[in-house]
């Protein structure tokens, strides 16, 4: 009985530690559209972020860019 409990707490620490398949971000992401007044009060690392978002998504799900 505790064999089988530590077996099912290693196998589901275990599937807490696998890293997601590529396609996985696709799923619940979309691109991120700011407006200029939205650009103008974010920090620089905030639109750091907003660009690595867009960027991974156009590389992972083929998202293009406008324009």
């Amino acid at each position: 009985m505790v064999k089988g409990l530590i077996l099912a707490a290693a196998l589901i620490l275990a599937g807490c530690a696998t890293p997601t398949r590529p396609g996985d971000f696709c799923v619940g992401n979309q691109p991120r559209i700011l407006s200029p007044a939205v650009i103008a009060a974010m920090t620089i690392e905030e639109k750091r972020r907003a660009v690595e978002h867009n960027l991974k998504g156009e590389r992972l799900c083929g998202w293009k860019r406008a324009g």
